[in-house]
């Protein structure tokens, strides 16, 4: 995969476009980064002119996401539309509104998978997160009827202080539901800088205790060049908010333009946020000196997010990977 991000991005083409079609939601997760502004989102004919675009940039990948994207009422035309435009798609969505006549409409699409987050085994932890009772009847739901039309699923587990020692009867849910299982660690700031859910970040020890349930062979970068890029972020990828801004990710919340003011041909190819991120290497950043860069991921959207500039370091990544390296040690 790695090999192919790197074809696209010599060819300067943005094969991953991820698609913010709504900051609505009816679910209230306590984690949440998302903030909804309320502003005019855009009507399916901009979408359309968007599409068109992106086909002339040779973009191949849409990830539909939100907010929850089927709160919108045109969501049914927009994926149909994206399809019809030879467009693969990926949808980000809760599962709360999926029933078996939209999981049978998605098989008829261009799905490549439908992503749903799923915060415990039990409806008392993951409907104590998402803030609304029978969220996780309907998710198990939602997952039983896109199986059963035969649509690819994963299912992410956030870890958080509230739920992290549930995970292993969460990988024996999803594996029963016969989806792919995986986690993430890092909670980040909203996006209007809020530090409140970083309250809910496991610490070092509660990280250990998590990888250790996990059991997981560690995921390390033993001959990481750092002539590399850190990211595909707007290199192979960008995202496009609700209201046509643009950046270069959907944590990485740097404009690069807004498509109600110029195409999104020439945000791509001539926004300074972009040429500035093409220009940089792993070296070019704090990540290329550090010891800790073999067992790290580093995100510098969530760096941005935490610190205001991409070129530090977060607790949790830092956490992260020296808990990583100590795995990697007693191998």
């Amino acid at each position: 995969m790695k090999k192919l991000y790197d074809t696209y991005i010599k060819a300067g083409i943005p094969a991953n476009v991820v698609l913010e079609v709504t900051y609505r939601c009816n679910l209230k997760c306590i984690h949440c980064y998302v903030v909804n502004r309320g502003e005019n989102e855009l009507t399916f004919e901009e979408y359309s002119h968007l599409l068109d675009d992106l086909n002339t940039l040779g973009t191949l990948i849409l990830t539909v996401t939100g907010g929850e994207p089927l709160v919108r009422r045109d969501i049914r035309d927009l994926l149909e539309m994206m399809s019809e435009k030879e467009f693969a798609i990926r949808l980000f969505t809760a599962g709360y509104y999926i029933d078996e006549d939209f999981a049978h409409f998605l098989s008829q699409l261009n799905i490549l998978e439908v992503e749903l987050s799923i915060y415990g085994s039990r409806s008392e932890l993951h409907d104590s997160i998402t803030g609304v009772r029978g969220s996780f009847d309907h998710l198990v739901r939602a997952v039983k009827f896109l199986r059963k039309h035969n649509i690819k699923v994963n299912l992410k587990f956030i870890a958080m202080k509230p739920n992290y020692r549930d995970v292993v009867s969460v990988k024996e849910l999803v594996h029963s539901l016969d989806a792919n299982f995986y986690y993430d660690v890092v909670i980040t700031p909203k996006d209007d800088l809020s530090i409140d859910p970083l309250k809910l970040r496991l610490d070092l020890y509660q990280l250990r205790e998590f990888y250790s349930l996990v059991k997981d062979r560690p995921y390390i970068f033993p001959q990481r060049d750092v002539n590399e890029y850190i990211c595909n972020a707007g290199l192979s990828t960008m995202a496009i908010s609700p209201y046509g801004d643009v950046y270069p990710c959907v944590q990485l919340r740097l404009l690069a333009g807004n498509i109600r003011e110029k195409s999104i041909v020439e945000i791509w190819k001539k926004s300074e946020v972009f040429k500035s991120l093409r220009g940089k290497r792993i070296k070019d950043y704090r990540c290329g000196s550090c010891p800790l860069l073999p067992y790290c991921s580093p995100c510098i959207g969530s760096i941005w997010l935490e610190k205001g500039d991409v070129n530090g370091c977060t607790e949790i990544l830092r956490n992260r990977a020296v808990v990583l390296k100590e795995l990697a040690d007693e191998k």
